[in-house]
């Protein structure tokens, strides 16, 4: 940060420049919140659940539509994506704190958390290529007493995640970036 009206950046490369204003809009996990506000465990609330996530062709007759099978204390879904013949599995998990598998060890992780369950779920674990990537996550929220400090700002997830299970981030994202617009538009400072 360099003097009160403006904030200094250095970009991955080293480039360093001066904005008036910065906004974070780097997700749940954002490295400006980081930086600025400090650790992300301070504003983050675990719900208890880990997901995760990859493509596969529909080789089990999902097409369009959305499944989902039950059991207590996990999930596995299928559903398709714009592409034909496209699925995007979800899995989740209960877990007693947030997990961070990994990224070569998550789908033998998923395989042990998912073993015995039924449905086409030991299939849609087995009929995948062992080099896929999973995408995998705790399930959280971001609740911060405030989301500026200074010139810099924070918009979306990166500030008041309400969790990926409400669907709402984008929704919360667009309107919160709308509402710093509209104060920004008000004053002269």
């Amino acid at each position: 940060m360099g003097r009160m009206d403006a904030v200094k950046v250095t970009f991955n490369d080293g480039v360093t420049e001066t904005f008036d204003l910065l906004v974070g809009a780097d997700g749940v996990h954002s490295r400006t919140r980081g930086l600025v506000f400090g650790p992300e465990e301070q504003f983050s609330r675990s719900l208890g659940y880990t997901i995760a996530c990859y493509r596969l062709p529909d080789r089990y007759g999902i097409g369009k539509t959305f499944q989902m099978y039950n059991e207590p204390g996990r999930m596995a879904a299928a559903y398709c994506t714009p592409q034909t013949d496209d699925l995007l599995l979800f899995f989740m998990y209960q877990s007693q704190k947030p997990e961070h598998v990994p990224r070569e060890q998550r789908l033998a992780h998923l395989r042990k958390v998912f073993a015995s369950m039924g449905w086409l779920t030991e299939q849609f674990l087995s009929d995948v290529d062992p080099e896929i990537s999973v995408f995998m996550d705790a399930v959280i929220q971001i609740q911060m007493p405030t989301w500026h400090q200074g010139r810099v700002a924070l918009v979306g997830d990166a500030c008041d995640c309400p969790t990926l299970l409400s669907g709402q981030g984008a929704s919360l994202a667009m309107g919160g970036a709308y509402l710093l617009a509209q104060a920004l538009h008000n004053t002269t400072d």
